[in-house]
């Protein structure tokens, strides 16, 4: 893992993840589509299993469905009920924060 602020042993696979995410743009509407490529996928989760980087994706979709199955498969849930209420709060405040804030505030 990695240490990042002052979160301590942070998967690297999801600071990877979410540094593409940054950098390919997480206010891209297309980030909420239901289908990737499989292909895409694949390839991108047998990279990251295999300890590899990730090479430069310019597709938010594979990313975007990579970070989901990680935090899916994960055996306990990433936000408590207080956490995530926290979160659903920031939205209904009456500001309409970016994508990329409501993933910092995580």
């Amino acid at each position: 893992g990695q240490s990042i602020g002052d979160f301590q042993q942070i998967p690297a696979v999801l600071v990877m993840l979410t540094r593409e995410l940054e950098a390919v743009g997480l206010d891209n509407p297309v980030i909420f589509r239901v289908f990737c490529d499989a292909g895409k996928l694949y390839e991108l989760v047998g990279d990251l299993d295999g300890g590899e980087p990730i090479v430069a994706i310019n597709d938010v979709v594979p990313l975007w469905v990579t970070f989901k199955l990680f935090l899916d498969c994960l055996p306990h849930p990433l936000l408590s009920y207080h956490g995530y209420t926290e979160l659903e709060g920031i939205q209904t405040k009456g500001t309409k924060p970016s994508s990329a804030e409501k993933l910092k505030t995580v």
